[in-house]
């Protein structure tokens, strides 16, 4: 659409109310393809990006020390609840809105697996 017939359907928006709704829905949808990604630092979430790397590394380091996966379960799961922080420091996201929750569940899944390795041995 040219300029003009914008400023046509605009000028008939207020006659109908529709076509108000169509220019506001497209400038939304065009501007979002626009942006370019931005950090957003939040210090809540730079600490607790902090803390899965450290947790991710203990993890790592019992599991190669002592030889027990559920150290390394719960590190890999840190690492996943981790990059759903990471994704909520960057606009827009940096995956969607499916795979951060598919993370989280995941990680969940893999605490409650290392607990009952730990509950059997």
């Amino acid at each position: 659409m040219d300029l003009e017939m914008l400023r046509n359907l605009k000028e008939a928006s207020f006659r109908t109310g529709r076509c108000e709704m169509f220019i506001t829905l497209r400038a939304r949808r065009e501007s979002v393809r626009e942006k370019t990604m931005a950090f957003i630092p939040d210090p809540i979430l730079l600490v607790n990006l902090l803390l899965y790397a450290v947790i991710l590394l203990l993890g790592y380091l019992v599991y190669r020390k002592r030889g027990t996966i559920s150290a390394l379960f719960i590190g890999i799961a840190f690492g996943m609840f981790g990059l759903s922080h990471l994704n909520a420091l960057y606009e827009p996201a940096l995956f969607p809105e499916v795979t951060f929750v598919l993370l989280r569940i995941c990680g969940y899944i893999l605490v409650a697996a290392a607990l009952y390795l730990l509950l059997t041995e």
